[in-house]
């Protein structure tokens, strides 16, 4: 008589197969403070541990004499999104660098007489393999001439002159002003990217890493660093294309007429005391965002401010060198209120982008409205505000 022979997977597939089918259920399992099944009854969740085991409370015993007794401290758990923080640190760090050449405290210098005959060559790899120490000199005495300034500013960061079509050069801008029509230009679509990545001073770079050094990881703790990430650029590269098609609504047929820029003359004067008339460009009055550089992240974490005012705003915020906090919704208030005084020109001109601002915003709170706040997280989060006495 023949035997069928059943088929049995190895355990290890089938552990693999439960982890797999399983492991969603049990991350979302905690989130949700009751289940409602079927039969519109309501159950508690299980308990963490297995029923048929009874709950042992362990006390401590005090030491006998002559003992010291050293309690175990519990392991640090690591900070969300940290490895998000490094990256970014990493990246911008080098490109803010570099921005701030020529300074006073290195001024620009030749290259050295045995570096001469290198002045033209550019640094590629092999070069960098063949004579890394030359190449990092050269380097160094190229930046502190500036000469990285413009292929940067080229490529890390944004115009709406640049979408408009439209090139940004001195000599171009000189003949838009003629009323010759400038000089067209491709748009530099990874722009509205890599801006986040270039800051304009030393300042700007450490208020705008402190900032996300308390958001990201108060973020990502309760939605994950994937949608925390996903959160801060969609932030910067929604800013950059609201500020983009705004300006060319606003103020594009002005450009292309050559109404927006304009020579002005200007006086100088010169040791011995006499005057000398120069012609400037200058953008005309209420045009001068369409031909100005937008670099920062300060538009990925406005869109991070907003998210987490609207769904934490019992935390508590502060502001940098400041003795005082305040609550989140109040502090997005008044940034808000400050990026509009400045889109309307009631604020000094202080070189901050506050339309890119007030973009950022925008994005951030549709962001969550339209995604983050379906999650189950949101979910019991909201439950936890409304129980707090918050809208």
């Amino acid at each position: 008589m023949m035997r069928l022979r059943v088929f049995r997977p190895p355990p290890g597939v089938l552990n693999i197969t439960k982890a797999f089918l399983f492991l969603p259920i049990q991350l979302h399992r905690s989130f949700s403070p009751v289940i409602i099944t079927r039969s519109a009854t309501i159950h508690r969740r299980p308990a963490p541990y297995p029923r048929s085991d009874p709950i042992s409370i362990q006390q401590e015993v005090p030491p006998a004499s002559g003992q010291h007794h050293i309690p175990e401290e519990e392991p640090e758990k690591p900070r969300a999104g940290r490895g998000f923080l490094s990256l970014f640190f990493l990246v911008a760090s080098p490109i803010t660098f570099a921005y701030q050449f020529p300074t006073h405290a290195l001024p620009p210098a030749p290259d050295p007489p045995h570096l001469q005959h290198l002045s033209e060559t550019p640094l590629t790899a092999g070069i960098w393999l063949s004579s890394p120490w030359q190449s990092f000199q050269l380097m160094m005495f190229r930046l502190r001439r500036g000469e990285y300034v413009l292929p940067l500013r080229k490529h890390f960061a944004f115009t709406p002159l640049n979408y408009i079509g439209l090139s940004s050069e001195p000599k171009n801008l000189l003949s838009l002003a003629s009323g010759n029509g400038g000089a067209p230009e491709k748009w530099r679509w990874w722009t509205w990217g890599t801006y986040m990545f270039a800051h304009g001073g030393l300042f700007h770079f450490v208020f705008c890493y402190a900032a996300m050094n308390s958001l990201v990881p108060m973020i990502a703790a309760r939605y994950g660093t994937a949608r925390t990430v996903a959160l801060f650029a969609g932030g910067g590269t929604g800013s950059a294309a609201l500020c983009c098609l705004t300006e060319s609504y606003r103020h594009g047929q002005d450009v292309k007429d050559g109404k927006a820029i304009q020579l002005v003359k200007h006086e100088q004067i010169k040791p011995d005391n006499t005057r000398l008339t120069v012609n400037q460009l200058a953008p005309a009055p209420g045009c001068r965002s369409v031909f100005a550089s937008s670099i920062g992240s300060s538009a990925g974490l406005m869109a991070m401010i907003t998210t987490a005012a609207v769904a934490m705003p019992q935390t508590k915020w502060g502001i940098l060198f400041l003795p005082f906090s305040t609550g989140a919704r109040p502090m997005l208030g008044a940034l808000v209120a400050w990026d509009l005084a400045g889109v309307l020109g009631y604020a000094p001109d202080m070189g901050v982008g506050h339309l890119g601002h007030l973009c950022g915003d925008l994005v951030g709170l549709l962001m969550y409205a339209l995604w983050l706040r379906r999650l189950p997280v949101s979910r019991l989060m909201a439950w936890k505000r409304k129980r707090e006495g918050y809208w």
